[in-house]
């Protein structure tokens, strides 16, 4: 047997064990996110080289060119961060990278991912309606991009460009929104049908104890009898309300029970609680005269009958069920051999 000191020990040899693997899980989240930075500073690295050493004829570069190779690798490596957060929104990326794939088209390929990134933000900044910790040096370097692009070149940026990005992170954020409320509602009408359902549930239990709170009644009155009477009568007293609480629950799972049930218990239950209130108040007056010892034999002789009328009450209403059940596997049977099936069998047989 396990004693004081050895379940505090065991209780704190599990509380280290847990701190331990809390501990293991958050080096092991840190190292992933730390390779994560790693593997996008190398493709935007990647990125900024192709861009820069490729001669793609359709892609300008803006004026003031010397800072381009920085901006280049900074864009990518701030706007891959901003696309793909620790926990990414899908629409949010989307239309982040719908904003790269305009900016080469509007002569913004060396800050596409900076703008596409941008979106990304404000698209979830106006989703979650709160601005993240993590995600404000974002926003704040890539914003930083932006301005620099504009000292670089003020016309840097064409106003069919504006309008687009504007439009996509109003859209985004509309849409997001529009998903937000419809999660929000099927939400509610989920927890409406369930509250519904527990409603319904409850209602039933309540309507079920009501319709045999009179003998719950019935039997709170024989406990209170049945304390007062000899071991013997006191045992069969029992037997009575096991059968009596066995024959309830027959009645709340069927309904063809209730009938019979009802019959039964409306006509030997007040009987039961009349002998043994009869029987206490001799108790009380006559305890010991002979007359008495008369009373008290009847009374177990009663109760012996009385058990046994109650548990053939409840057997009886077992039998109904176990009828049920032969009838529903003789009509199954007879299903499976009128659709061919089991045939085979037979005659292996």
């Amino acid at each position: 047997m396990p004693t004081p000191q050895s379940s505090a020990d065991h209780d704190v040899a599990q509380q280290q064990e847990q701190e331990e693997l809390s501990l293991f899980d958050s080096i092991k989240q840190s190292l992933s996110r730390v390779l994560f930075h790693i593997k996008v500073f190398v493709l935007a690295f990647t990125l900024a080289c192709v861009a820069l050493f490729t001669p793609w004829s359709f892609l300008t570069l803006p004026a003031d060119n010397h800072h381009i190779s920085s901006m280049i690798l900074l864009s990518g490596y701030i706007g891959l961060l901003a696309l793909y957060p620790p926990r990414p929104n899908r629409l949010a990326t989307l239309a982040g990278w719908l904003v790269v794939v305009l900016s080469p088209l509007a002569g913004l390929w060396a800050v596409a991912l900076s703008f596409g990134g941008v979106a990304t933000l404000l698209i979830t900044i106006i989703r979650q309606r709160k601005l993240e910790v993590s995600r404000f040096p974002l926003l704040l370097i890539a914003a930083l991009i932006i301005v620099l692009l504009f000292r670089m070149d003020t016309h840097a940026i064409p106003v069919w460009f504006g309008i687009a990005f504007f439009a996509i992170v109003l859209i985004g954020a509309f849409i997001e929104s529009w998903h937000h409320l419809r999660r929000q509602k099927a939400l509610r009408r989920q927890q409406q049908i369930a509250a519904r359902q527990q409603a319904e549930e409850q209602r039933r239990q309540d309507e079920a104890l009501a319709e045999f709170a009179e003998y719950y009644e019935q039997l709170a009155q024989i406990t209170s009898y049945k304390s007062g009477m000899t071991y013997e009568i006191q045992e069969l007293v029992s037997q009575i309300e096991e059968k009596t609480q066995a024959i309830i629950g027959c009645m709340q799972a069927d309904a063809r029970d209730v009938t019979p049930g009802k019959l039964f218990l409306n006509r030997y239950l007040p009987m039961l609680v009349k002998s043994l209130e009869r029987c206490i108040s001799l108790k009380e007056h006559n305890a010991n005269s002979a007359q008495f010892e008369e009373v008290r034999l009847l009374t177990y002789q009663g109760m012996r009958e009385m058990s046994t009328a109650f548990s053939e009450m409840h057997q009886r209403l077992l039998d109904n069920d176990i009828d049920d059940l032969r009838v529903d596997l003789k009509v199954m049977n007879q299903l499976i051999r009128s659709q061919g099936f089991g045939a085979k069998h037979d005659q292996k047989g």
